[in-house]
This record gives structure tokens, sequence and C-alpha cells, in this order.
């Protein structure tokens, strides 16, 4: 609800904005475009992190049937987590920077090419370099901070705590935690989905989706003018996407619609990775203790 709030209330007021003042400074337009879309950022962003909540307190509920074979308070978990909301505020800002951060520096090549037409190509090449480079360093630090939530939710340790704890853990038993990585994410985001999404087109729910998704497409794109003072004209890029996908309305539907069912399915099977992740911080936490526990002393016994 947050992504389509988000899109309507941004593209609409812009749309309007420019229908009404064709001639207003396009700072402004920017401006406008900028303050309608955080509304939608907000519901989004809330929507996220409270979702993001329920999975940390996942795994409490986890360890709870592990260890007694019933839950009892699901919601008090739930409390456990937002009782610590800065620490866990922390933890989701700092994955997201390791994510996101190299992604926008590798982005500005192309923001370069594009305003220097002579140097697009090698600016693209740029970026497609250090996309390429971003994406492995951090695939590697998600690597080690991939028992993050389970170490916040276990103990009451700091953000920076539970990072470094994390890093411990997986460092020390980095097969174990490489081969967990492995199942959960070919599952959770390849045969599970693969398999549903396959039902849903044999039943034709997807179809049916696909059509209700081409009537808003349609509509949308019946509003743009490729030779009026709108949104699309006002830079270059965006003109020609527009051209693009007004061939095509029904395949652009189609692949919106594909991209929202994967997505909801993946959101779905988190919770599944979240339980595996769960028993593997338990198992590597257990170990851990065993091989830092001093041997027992046997004292000798006289026979006599």
């Amino acid at each position: 609800m947050g992504i389509i709030f988000w899109i309507g209330l941004a593209y609409e007021s812009v749309d309007l904005l420019t229908a009404y003042f064709p001639h207003l400074n396009i700072w402004l337009i920017w401006i406008v475009f900028v303050l309608a879309n955080l509304p939608g950022v907000y519901l989004f962003l809330n929507g996220f992190y409270l979702y993001m909540v329920w999975t940390a307190a996942l795994n409490l509920v986890v360890r709870e049937l592990a260890e007694l074979g019933a839950c009892s308070d699901i919601s008090g978990y739930s409390l456990r987590v937002t009782n610590r909301s800065v620490d866990f505020s922390l933890i989701l800002t700092f994955l997201f920077a390791i994510v996101f951060v190299p992604l926008g520096i590798s982005f500005m090549p192309i923001a370069f090419g594009a305003t220097h037409p002579h140097w697009y190509v090698v600016s693209m090449i740029i970026s497609v370099l250090m996309i390429g480079f971003g994406l492995i360093l951090s695939g590697i630090a998600m690597i080690f901070l991939s028992l993050v939530f389970q170490v916040f939710a276990f103990t009451p340790g700091s953000a920076g705590a539970s990072i470094f704890r994390s890093i411990d853990l997986v460092k020390h038993h980095i097969l174990k935690t490489l081969a967990v990585i492995l199942v959960a994410f070919i599952a959770i985001q390849f045969v599970i989905p693969t398999l549903l999404t396959a039902l849903l087109d044999w039943t034709h729910i997807t179809a049916f989706i696909t059509s209700g998704v081409e009537l808003g497409v349609r509509y949308v794109l019946s509003k743009c003018d490729i030779h009026g003072t709108n949104f699309q004209t006002l830079h270059p890029v965006m003109t020609n996407i527009y051209t693009m996908i007004t061939h095509d309305p029904h395949g652009l539907s189609a692949q919106i619609t594909e991209s929202m069912i994967y997505t909801y399915i993946s959101a779905l099977l988190l919770p599944l990775g979240t339980c595996w992740f769960a028993l593997l911080y338990g198992d590597l936490k257990t170990v851990q203790e065993l091989k830092e526990k001093p041997p027992t002393v046997i004292e000798a016994v006289p026979l006599s």
C-alpha cells in the first residue's frame, strides 16, 4: 500500500502541477515531487519496520518452540524488540548502508555520462564494474552479518555488540553458515516462488491480476502526452522510457504483475529463513560455548 501511495501521489501531484502551470520553474516542480513522496515513504518505511520487528521477534518464538514445544505470547516478543527500538533501528540502518551506499556510488558514473554524451559508454562500463565490485563486497559483509538479528534477539547487548558477535560466530563456522545461506537462498528465492508462480499461472490467477494491472497502466499512459508539458518531457531519459513502454502496455503489465507476485511470495517466505537462522544461531552458540568451556578436571581417588 505504501509503495502504491508513494508512486501514485508523487506522480499525480506533479502531473496536475505541470498541467495547470506549464511554465512553472523546474526546481519548484522537483520540490513538489520530493514533498509528495514523503507520505508514501513514511507508510512504506513504517510498514517495513514493523515487518522487521515481527521477523526479529520470530527468533524468540522459534527458540521457545524448540525448547518447550509451545509458544506462550508472540506479542510479548515483539514488545521486547520494540523496547530496544534505537539499537534495532541502528542495525537496520547499518545493513541498509552496506547494501545501498555502494550501489548508489556505483551509479554516479552513469549520471556523469548522461550529462556528457561523449563519455557515456566509458561511464557505463565503469559503473557496471563498480556495481559488480560493490555487490561482492556487500555480499561478503552480509554473510558475516547474517546472524545479527538472532544475536540481537537473544542477547541484551547494543547494536554494535550484536554486529561484532555475529561476525565472531560466523568467522569460526564459515562453511556451515554458507551452507545454510545457500540452501535458504535457493529455496526461498527460487524453488518455492517458482513452484507457486507456476501454480498461479496454471490456475489463471496471474492473468486475472495482470488484467487489473493493465487497466492502471493504460490509465497512466493515457494521461501522458509525449508532446505536452508533463513529467515525461522534463528530461530526455523520461521521454525515452515513455516511448518504450507505450508500445506494449500488456507486456509491461505482465512484467509488473510477475515482479509483484514474486516479491510478495519472497517476502512471505522470509520468516522461513529466519527460522533456519535462529536454529543455526543456537547450534553455533552451543558449539562455541563448548569450545570456550575449560576442560573438567577429574581428581584421582585413592584406592585405599
